[in-house]
């Protein structure tokens, strides 16, 4: 029995040391297209860990709005796929501004991002500017990620 349970804390013990530690993005570029693919996922847990506390916040609230009208129109998506054309950052005295070119299923526009530095890694911060989703245009947009089932072929 003592023999077992040497090899079962030995084993734990592996285990623990095995686990993979997330690897932070290295470059404020890099971060923001870590942060949107999160995003762009639903991964709110993971997009929170790449934002400082105000942005978190903000995340809170919209993972909050996504996940009631995913349940009103109950539609089991409302994943996006964001491209980034293009990533200008400027730093600033406090943050790194960014400023880029991105495209969806729905359009190309322009987004600003700042990014703040906390060590050597990079954390999105909250606009400054609140921003207004309508719930409306929300639905919508989840409406339309969704396809008629009898369009697939089998």
């Amino acid at each position: 029995m003592i023999r077992a349970s040497k090899y079962f804390i030995i084993l734990l013990l592996f285990l623990a040391g095995c686990q993979e530690e997330r690897a932070f993005p290295e470059t404020a570029e890099d971060t923001l297209r870590q942060y949107q693919s999160y995003i762009d996922n639903n991964d709110f847990v993971s997009a929170r860990l790449l934002s400082t506390p105000k942005e978190q916040a903000r995340l809170v609230e919209l993972e909050k709005i996504i996940n009631e009208e995913v349940v009103v129109s109950q539609s089991e998506s409302s994943l996006l796929h964001t491209i980034f054309h293009s990533i200008k950052c400027e730093k600033k005295e406090m943050y790194t501004e960014c400023i880029c070119e991105l495209e969806d299923e729905y359009e190309r526009y322009k987004q600003l991002f700042r990014l703040v530095q906390k060590d050597k890694y990079w954390l999105v911060d909250a606009p400054d500017e609140e921003i207004i989703i309508n719930d409306e245009v929300l639905l919508n947009v989840i409406d339309s990620l969704k396809f008629p089932i009898d369009s697939l072929e089998f």
